[in-house]
């Protein structure tokens, strides 16, 4: 027997290898047309196969390119791509052994290897996948129903047009299929697998047996199966659908799902557990699971909840009731209830949607709870109460516990209503009760009151921040307050919220995270009225600053920026502190814009976090006992303020200033990372080296009564680098100063060769008078009018000096007076006609370059300019020079003439800077400002 069994099986093994052999000295595509022909009765659809070849193990014909065209009943309700219904790069088409032995072509099963499949529903409910197998109009002469073993898809992709919802097609990839018992009146069974993208498994399997699906509507076919969730998450379930659900959260859900459907009617059951749950970044920290029992009709889109029992973590919830969705949005009418239950875990849920609670506390306490939703699931109206009892919340944040006694809240579908309820911590109590109307409807509305006596701020701060309001958040502080508020309006605009009451602090210390130093608060009474809330007799203190007066805020009620007025008093306000006290750069790249008659510096910086200046408008008025930019500074300051998101104006705005008077505007613009500054500006009077030395590097240089008038603006917050960062025109007068380590005349005596009169022992030189305009452009003072009356003569002339590191290129003409000229030995002195001319009055003219810096200057005889003058016979007299420094205020021909005396001087110069000026610019002329009327920096015109 055995023997018998050796042989049968070499005789079957020979056969199959002869019959092999035989198939391999075959052309294979000359069975294309059959294997076409076969294809198209078994698919009911046109085919078009490209290159074969055969495949033995297991044998099948391996087709390139294969197409299964639309059927023509849905060809016109395809998308307007018109792509068939199934293509493939790859197609195996196993057939019989035998049958194709004697050539004929039996099919049993088909391969796509990543298949891309159109799968489409008309108007009707139709699908095309329904028609397979089918004879239709368009092949009259097939009969009979042809079926096959097995269909595989491998990693194909399916697009899916839905014409009866009017859905867009929408594209989905890593499908894995697998069909057996294919016929158009039977039953298959079916296993189709969707890898999702993401990290993990991510799988949802759909296993089952359903069919035949003559009639082209799922909905109306018998299926009976299975679904799988492996550890699917929630975006790759949205990358996947291509829709946007439940921004903010993420989840990882698994879980199996029985499904029957028969005639429309829906039956499904089975069990779903999400977890690693994270909502707007919090980490809800448990599992959410559910068991259900769910049944419906697909026809009238309503579905029953049987029974659904969800577990918050440990917490369990019974849901029952239907969902009507065949409406949009759906109407939902269910029943939630708990009895007696831990809220912890739910009021973690709710923490991290930001309904209650602050994420990251610790909640304890007991729930009951018996709600009944109705309507529209996107508003839905409630009947039923809810109580929370013995409420404690911990955090690491609060050293004390923050309780509730009891909280009950009566739901109807006009409102919810509180009782009235106490949050305690420590030695604080916070009475509060609500109603909350509309809440279903466009204009929800709120009204609420709240009340403390004595109740320590910290503990304050400490229940609004367990209990998740927002306006706490980063907030922290010591003292006393009292308050009774109470609160109605609209929760769509919190702004216009109406408040009514009344409250105090006391010896209060508030740090806020919009500020880098605390507020301390000695006192402050507090109102509230319909649209605004007023701060009276304010003690308040902030860095070095000591404040004291009233603030209001007004506009509560609007919907609008509420509107700031105050009336402060200020002993000290330093600039520099409050750049960091705001969180404001105070180191700037060197970098700035030109200047109008306007100065306007704008500094392009990337901007920071917006602090709340940004975010305050309103106006007032502010007193400052002394007002300090770096070194510079400003007493018995009286302005009248405007604020408009980060730009502040002071105008008008009256100063002493070094003994003198200063009046004019200042505008700060704090828009930007580096807060600008604009100032325009008339000073009276005031020490010269106080100020110099405290917005340059020129210090104990030059002494004396200072006038100037003009407008100005820089970016930086120290004097060093103040004076690289100016820009702007003023005008200066200098009278009785002082020129500190430097004798002029002996200067010009050792460049003139002097060869009578005895140098002087002193280290200074005399400045009568000194007038000039000057343009600024990044800490360069250039002058084409520089005019100083100095001991023995006058000097006049035009040039540059570096403001930032001292350096000067300036071109100028000494005239010496008679007397002087000579004392020292008139035109027999040694450098006559070379370095020294004069004039037909008797006078030393002597051109002159100087260079260097104000400490260690550099003067040379400028030959050009004697040049230019022995040539044009064109030698200055002193009284020219003289008249030409008050010719700018005089009228009429005198003016105009000395005015021109004055402008020979300049042409004998050439009427140009220093040809080795490297920053050499034609200037506009300056602004024509009237002396008693300063232009408004915010307003060019």
């Amino acid at each position: 027997m055995r023997k018998l069994a050796i042989v049968f099986g070499i005789v079957v093994l020979l056969v199959a290898v002869a019959a092999g052999a035989i198939l391999l000295l075959v052309d294979v595509n000359q069975y294309r047309p059959q294997i076409q022909s076969r294809l198209e009765q078994s698919t009911g659809r046109q085919v078009s196969l490209g290159k074969m070849d055969l495949k033995l193990f297991p044998l099948a014909f391996r087709v390139d390119n294969a197409i299964i065209f639309e059927d023509s009943a849905f060809a016109d309700s395809t998308v307007p791509s018109q792509q068939p219904f199934a293509q493939t790069r790859e197609l195996l088409v196993s057939v019989k052994l035998l049958p194709l032995i004697s050539k004929r072509v039996e099919i049993s099963s088909l391969e796509l290897s990543q298949p891309k499949i159109e799968l489409i529903r008309n108007q009707r409910g139709d699908w095309n996948f329904s028609t397979l197998g089918k004879t239709t109009q368009a092949q009259p002469t097939r009969t009979e129903a042809i079926s096959l073993d097995r269909l595989l898809v491998a990693d194909g992709q399916l697009a899916l047009t839905d014409l009866k919802e009017n859905k867009p097609r929408r594209v989905y990839d890593h499908i894995d299929l697998s069909v057996q018992d294919i016929a158009s009146d039977s039953p298959m069974t079916l296993d189709l697998t969707a890898h999702l993208p993401g990290k993990g498994k991510q799988e949802v399997r759909l296993t089952g047996k359903g069919g035949p699906f003559a009639s082209g509507k799922i909905e109306s076919e018998e299926f009976d199966g299975k679904l799988q969730l492996t550890d699917v998450s929630l975006s790759g379930i949205q990358q996947f659908l291509d829709v946007k659900a439940l921004e903010g959260v993420e989840f990882s859900a698994s879980g199996d799902t029985a499904i029957k459907l028969s005639q429309n009617n829906l039956k499904s059951s089975g069990a779903l557990t999400l977890r690693d749950g994270v909502v707007h970044g919090t980490s809800i920290g448990y599992p959410v699971s559910a068991d259900y029992l769910v049944s419906g009709n697909l026809k009238d889109e309503i579905y029953n909840i049987e029974k659904c029992s969800l577990k918050l973590g440990a917490t369990p919830v019974s849901i029952a009731g239907s969902i009507d969705t065949a409406n949009t949005p759906a109407k939902i009418n269910l029943n939630l209830t708990a009895s007696n239950e831990s809220i912890s875990d739910a009021a973690r849920l709710a923490a991290a949607f930001g309904v209650a609670f602050s994420p990251g506390m610790q909640v304890s306490g007991k729930m009951d709870a018996n709600v009944k939703a109705s309507g529209p699931a996107s508003r839905p109206v409630m009947n039923g109460t809810l109580a929370l009892r013995e409420v404690a919340v911990t955090g690491k944040d609060l050293p004390q516990a923050v309780n509730i006694s009891s909280i009950q809240l009566a739901l109807s579908p006009q409102q919810v209503r509180s009782n009235e309820f106490t949050a305690t911590t420590g030695s604080t109590a916070v009475n509060a009760s609500f109603v909350l109307s509309d809440y279903s409807g466009d204009n929800p509305a709120i009204e609420a009151n709240l009340k403390a006596a004595n109740a320590q701020i910290a503990e304050l701060i400490r229940i609004a921040q367990a209990y998740g309001v927002q306006a706490a958040a980063g907030i922290s502080g010591t003292g006393t307050a009292s308050i009774d508020v109470h609160a109605q309006g609209g929760l769509k605009n919190p702004g216009g919220l109406s408040l009514a009451g009344d409250g105090t602090l006391m010896n209060a210390s508030l740090t806020l995270p919009s500020l880098h130093k605390p507020v301390q608060v000695k006192n402050a009474n507090l109102k509230f009225s319909q649209n605004s809330a007023t701060v009276e007799n304010l003690q308040a203190t902030v860095g070095s600053t000591n404040a004291s007066g009233q603030v209001m805020l007004k506009g509560l009620a609007q919907n609008t920026t509420p509107q700031l007025q105050f009336n402060l008093a200020v002993d000290r306000f330093d600039l520099v502190e409050w750049q960091a006290i705001l969180g404001r750069a105070t180191q700037p790249a060197v970098k700035s814009a030109g200047l109008s008659s306007l100065v306007q510096v704008v500094y392009a910086a990337e901007t920071n976090q917006p602090s709340f200046v940004n975010q305050l408008v309103g106006s007032g008025n502010l007193q400052i006992g002394t007002l300090i930019f770096d070194k510079l500074q400003m007493t018995s300051v009286k302005a009248a303020v405007t604020l408009d998101h980060g730009l502040i104006k002071l105008s008008p705005l009256t100063a002493v200033v070094y003994g003198g008077s200063s009046t004019g505007i200042i505008l700060v613009d704090m828009r930007q990372a580096i807060s600008t500054y604009s100032i325009q500006t008339k000073l009276d009077k005031v020490d010269a080296n106080q100020t110099l030395s405290a917005i340059s590097t020129i210090k104990n240089q030059i002494f004396g009564q200072l006038a100037a008038s003009g407008s100005l603006g820089f970016t930086s917050s120290t004097s060093s680098d103040t004076a690289r960062t100016l820009n702007g025109k003023i005008n200066l007068n200098l009278q009785n100063g002082k020129l500190q380590g430097l004798n002029i005349l002996n200067l010009l005596a050792a460049l003139g060769q002097f060869l009578g009169g005895q140098q002087s022992n002193a280290t200074f030189t005399n400045l009568q008078k000194v007038n000039g305009d000057f343009d600024i452009q990044n800490g360069i003072a250039r002058t084409g009018n520089l005019t100083a009356v100095v001991d023995g003569g006058t000097l006049a002339g035009a040039g540059a000096i570096n403001l930032g590191d001292q350096s000067l290129n300036m071109q100028l003409v000494a005239v010496l007076t008679k007397e002087y000229s000579q004392s020292v030995g008139g035109n027999q002195i040694g450098g006559y006609l070379t370095t020294v001319l004069s004039n037909n009055k008797g006078e030393m003219v002597m051109p002159i370059l100087v260079s260097g810096t104000f400490a260690a200057p550099k003067i040379t005889p400028d030959y050009k300019t004697i040049a230019t003058m022995k040539l044009n016979n064109l030698v200055p007299a002193l009284g020219g020079i003289l008249d030409s420094l008050s010719s700018g205020k005089k009228s009429g021909a005198e003016g105009q003439q000395k005015t021109n005396i004055f402008s020979d001087i300049l042409g004998a110069l050439g009427g140009k800077q220093p040809a080795d000026d490297p920053q050499k610019k034609k200037q506009p002329p300056p602004a024509e400002n009237s002396d008693d009327k300063i232009p408004d920096p915010t307003n060019p015109k």
